[in-house]
């Protein structure tokens, strides 16, 4: 399987039209985009596999932290660094987002805050690059907010 390294990439392996994509989304909400893109790339690096339902079989999902603005304000450069960015509410500055580990947990207990069979992984391999790769996406995913470059 050749590697996934963008949003683009992982529609092309699937055969979708990137450009159908943002049409048919067009004017939804950041999140629902971002949650949308997700399962493409899921699928694009699951192959084949797919999240066994009714069995007890591990599934994987990235895990992130969530910083407030203060918390960012005090961190060092060097985890500002693994951080992306995007904006507080109520003007109360801006908060960031950090890949921390990938989490496994069963189908039948498949609950975790992306809890979603159809952003699970089928390895703590795959959920970890998904979590550093397409940070933005799933920060998109998780806040409802643009990234900030």
């Amino acid at each position: 399987m050749k590697k996934i390294k963008t949003f683009e990439d992982a529609c092309e392996s699937l055969s979708i039209d990137i450009d159908k994509f943002n049409l048919d989304n067009d004017g939804r909400d950041i999140d629902s985009i971002a949650y949308e893109k997700l399962k493409i790339i899921s699928k694009s690096l699951n192959g084949e596999w797919e999240p066994p339902l009714g069995e007890p079989e591990y599934v994987y999902t990235p895990v992130f932290i969530i910083y407030t603005t203060d918390e960012v304000e005090n961190m060092s450069d060097e985890t500002k660094k693994d951080c992306v960015f995007f904006g507080g509410l109520a003007n109360a500055g801006y908060c960031a987002l950090r890949f921390c580990t990938a989490y496994g947990s069963p189908t039948l207990a498949y609950t975790t805050l992306a809890g979603s069979f159809h952003v699970a992984l089928r390895n703590r391999e795959l959920a970890t690059y998904s979590g550093e790769k397409f940070i933005d996406i799933w920060c998109e995913f998780l806040t409802g907010k643009k990234v900030i470059k």
